[in-house]
């Protein structure tokens, strides 16, 4: 295995496009100024509770899904992602007292910071694989690729709970809630880069934010 690579140094960032179609809110709707108000209200307490953390290691791929993936020399690249337990707090805090709008923005508000993260991670784990001289098949996510037990391979390969604090339980979700993994199949052709998630393959039929490219 190759050293594990941590990085903190994320520029955190949220659209508010994004979020209000995440809750399928739009100009028409009939409180779609409430949330908006709301939403410039929570943007400064959102982005000051998120601590933007990963941890990325190189393994080889354990037996009992080595057949669900793609790659060239047996090895995965894991990459494990979270904003903390900040986020994820302040959505059950709003949550408890009834305040269910604040509720649902702070958590869709949560996952933006998430994605925000990724749109700066990739760009990074593509210019660490040049410096390996290895590119990337393609990209798995469980459960909808890969079996979730890949979530506690990639959890003991980067060591996350030393590196960034990341807990796992018995049915190999992480923890803080706000985490996501990601295993990716390597290649030996350094111009290869599949790295981006495909909503064609994603069983999230109505995820607002599911794109289909054009054939």
């Amino acid at each position: 295995m190759s050293h594990i690579i941590v990085r903190t140094d994320f520029s955190v960032s949220l659209t508010k496009e994004n979020i209000l179609k995440q809750i399928n809110c739009f100009e028409d709707s009939p409180i779609y100024e409430e949330v908006q108000d709301e939403y410039d209200e929570l943007e400064a307490t959102v982005l000051g509770l998120a601590q933007p953390k990963a941890v990325v290691a190189m393994s080889h791929v354990e037996k009992d899904f080595a057949s669900k993936v793609q790659l060239e020399d047996g090895r995965v690249l894991y990459a494990i992602t979270t904003i903390g337990k900040g986020l994820s707090e302040l959505s059950d805090s709003f949550f408890k007292k009834g305040d269910y709008l604040k509720g649902m923005l702070a958590d869709a508000m949560a996952d933006g910071c998430l994605f925000s993260m990724e749109n700066e991670l990739m760009p990074w784990i593509k210019e660490y694989c040049k410096e390996q001289k290895i590119g990337i098949m393609h990209r798995y996510e469980a459960p909808h690729d890969i079996p979730m037990i890949s979530q506690r391979y990639a959890y003991e390969a980067t060591k996350a709970n030393e590196k960034i604090g990341i807990s796992i339980t018995s049915g190999y979700m992480l923890d803080p809630v706000k985490t996501n993994c990601l295993v990716f199949g390597i290649s030996k052709d350094m111009n290869v880069f599949h790295l981006e998630h495909d909503c064609r393959k994603c069983e999230r039929y109505d995820c607002p934010l599911r794109t289909i490219p054009e054939v």
